[in-house]
């Protein structure tokens, strides 16, 4: 093994910056333009860069001189300089629409890091493996995904030259835990050294303490060398004195890439690239510079302007508007400089007028003796008008104009054209990200990881996710989607057409509320009758075409998949949340709960039956009792079983007492 063997002396070479790549002022100026309209830019005394260890390591940006600062031509000195102070990063906003675009790439509907044909060794537990780290417990973003949409890919889009380094997070970790690898991000300002696989010397993100010979703490840059074999660390230790330490790695592979963009080096050892957003540069620079006017022009133009005859001069100073002042001429306190008794809305106007003085062919004074000079409005429309057409231009540049708007008059036809040439771009972007960037990330992370416990390198390239290039990016243009799915869902295309239709428009609509994407997915992946009313599923019920389980969970598929939402909410932390379950233990879920609710209903019809039987009885009984005669006078039932008997209507043939006790006795 053999490394780089760039000594302490090399390293102070670079440390004062004296030494750099011969691409680094070309990145750095590539980055300051990008950085100019995408970071914004407010004008701050920072001293100029001389080398990692200056103090105050930081940059003017040279394209605010450029674009704002340069005098145009017969300005006056107070407009250049209320130019300076009004600047506003007005390109900042359309950059930021382009990136928050671009980096909607992970939220694809067909972006996938997928593991299901990782092979893990049989004695890892899930708790160590590769797709825990990345997935779930890695460092400060989560997982790798949460790193390339916060962060990443937004440096890819800005700064093209800088560098992605993996390396731990610590050197030395405890016996029995692993290596942390972590994706660091180094701006092509403190990238010093790049040759591709061999060596690379940058600014570390962390500093190294050391006391001067007065025992102050004092602080000062890290500059790390890494190349196929090490990490070699350079660090000042005293006023005079520094050191290296060696970590070494053994990849036999250089564990740093830049980010990249579009290609301008004609050398693979020694890369320069421009950003895929570089088009838009030119129409940014022309709105910088036309809004950095308009602020000019509207002072200028559309504020009023008063004219008025000069006043009575000022007594204190005699009209010279200046007055004796510890010594010194300083302006008038009285008439504030100007000679003459100022004007106001709430003070008199003064006039001092002599005949003949005003002009040569006037012998009167005019009337009003003040006013407001009329201005031409039309410059600022003009540049107004500018301002925006630069600023769709730069849109229009990456094929993304839709951000600002879509023209009516724009034809069919062209909207679909426009459409096609903006996939085409994104999908050179996504490429990038997935194949150059994370293939590599995920690469050097599993290595740097697993190495020392999984000697076989065919067993760690098992560990390893596939991860797809995502196509479809109709999910940037949500304008005119809503229609389009009412189109779709009132035409005779196939069903399986409407589902894909539907999926689009609920990953377009709340591709930024990531929960609520995800429950309105899976309630339509998980309704067994997707578009039939209630009437056609009680229609199918009963003519036996569609189990009753299936009806249950497509009427209440919503209610289910809310109910395990709120049961997950209850449950201690470490339980695996019902939105980020596979499709089939989502699925087994909700048809329990389909299960329970059917069996319920029918425990409720069935006992809803057997009442009603009861009741049919208890009425029918009834009916027979209220037919029967009463023979006790009283409202009792006659017994079934007892024969009806006549009664006679005629009274006066009953037998009286003695009658009765004669025939006793008889």
């Amino acid at each position: 093994m053999k490394d780089a063997n760039i000594s302490i002396d090399d390293f102070k070479e670079y440390w004062t910056g004296r030494r750099i790549h011969k691409n680094y002022n070309r990145a750095l100026d590539n980055y300051f333009h990008m950085s100019f309209h995408f970071d914004g830019y407010f004008q701050r005394p920072y001293p100029a860069n001389s080398g990692a260890g200056a103090n105050g390591y930081t940059q003017v940006n040279p394209y605010f001189g450029r674009l704002i600062d340069e005098r145009r031509l017969a300005e006056s000195t107070t407009v250049r300089e209320y130019r300076r102070r009004r600047y506003k990063p007005i390109t900042q906003v359309v950059c930021d629409k382009v990136v928050n675009s671009l980096k909607k790439i992970v939220k694809s509907s067909d972006w996938h890091i997928d593991y299901t044909g990782s092979d893990n060794p049989k004695w890892m537990p899930d708790t160590d493996t590769l797709e825990k780290y990345c997935e779930k417990d890695y460092p400060f973003e989560d997982s790798i995904e949460n790193w390339a949409y916060t962060k990443q890919i937004a440096w890819l889009l800005k700064d093209s030259n800088s560098m992605i380094v993996v390396m731990p997070l610590e050197w030395q970790v405890p016996e029995g835990e692993y290596i942390k690898p972590f994706a660091h991000i180094i701006g092509c300002r403190d990238v010093f050294e790049f040759r591709e696989n061999e060596l690379c010397i940058f600014k570390s993100p962390f500093d190294n303490e050391w006391k001067d010979n007065d025992g102050t703490t004092q602080s000062s840059p890290i500059l790390i060398a890494v190349d196929r074999f090490i990490y070699r660390e350079f660090m000042q230790t005293g006023e005079e004195s520094f050191k290296t330490i060696d970590h070494p790695h053994n990849l036999g592979t250089m564990p740093a890439i830049i980010s990249g963009g579009i290609n301008k080096s004609d050398s693979v050892f020694a890369p320069y690239y421009e950003s895929f957003l570089r088009g838009m540069l030119p129409a940014l620079d022309s709105a910088a510079e036309n809004n950095s006017d308009l602020v000019a022009s509207m002072i200028q133009n559309l504020y009023p302007t008063m004219w008025y005859i000069a006043g009575e001069k000022c007594q204190a100073c005699q009209g010279s508007g200046n007055v004796l002042k510890q010594g010194k001429q300083s302006p008038c306190p009285s008439c504030d400089g100007f000679g003459v008794y100022d004007k106001g809305p709430f003070r008199d106007m003064i006039i001092n007028w002599k005949k003949g003085k005003l002009d040569a062919d006037s012998k009167e004074m005019p009337l009003p003796p003040a006013g407001y000079i009329e201005k031409d409005l039309d410059p600022i429309k003009l540049l107004n008008e500018y301002v925006h057409a630069d600023l769709e231009a730069a849109l229009s540049a990456v094929n993304m104009e839709f951000l600002a708007q879509v023209p009516a008059k724009q034809s069919g036809v062209a909207k679909e054209f426009d459409r096609t040439e903006m996939n085409n771009f994104v999908y050179s972007v996504a490429y990038h990200e997935v194949v150059n960037i994370l293939e590599s990330v995920y690469w050097f992370i599993n290595e740097l990881r697993y190495m020392g416990v999984v000697p076989n390198y065919d067993d760690r390239q098992k560990m390893l996710p596939k991860i797809s290039v995502p196509e479809h990016f109709d999910f940037l243009i949500k304008d005119g989607l809503e229609d389009e799915l009412i189109k779709i869902s009132a035409s005779s295309v196939s069903p399986t057409i409407k589902e894909r239709s539907e999926l689009d428009y609920i990953m377009s609509k709340y591709q930024d509320e990531p929960e609520t994407c995800a429950r309105l997915t899976a309630e339509h992946l998980h309704d067994p009758l997707p578009g039939m009313t209630m009437t056609d599923i009680q229609i199918g019920v009963d003519e036996g075409l569609i189990p009753k389980i299936d009806a249950v969970l497509s009427l209440n598929v919503s209610m289910f998949i809310n109910q395990m939402i709120e049961k997950d909410n209850d449950r201690k932390a470490g339980t695996q949340a019902f939105l980020h379950m596979s499709f089939v233990e989502q699925s087994e879920l909700l048809y329990e709960l389909a299960q329970t609710k059917l069996q319920g209903m029918e425990d409720a019809q069935a006992a809803a039956d057997a009442k009603t039987a009861t009741l049919n009885a208890e009425a029918q009984q009834q009916a027979i009792q209220n037919a029967m005669p009463n023979t006790q006078g009283n409202n009792d039932p006659q017994p079934m079983d007892t024969p009806l008997k006549e009664e006679s209507t005629a009274t006066t043939n009953k037998p009286n007492k003695k009658e009765r006790n004669a025939l006793d006795n008889a």
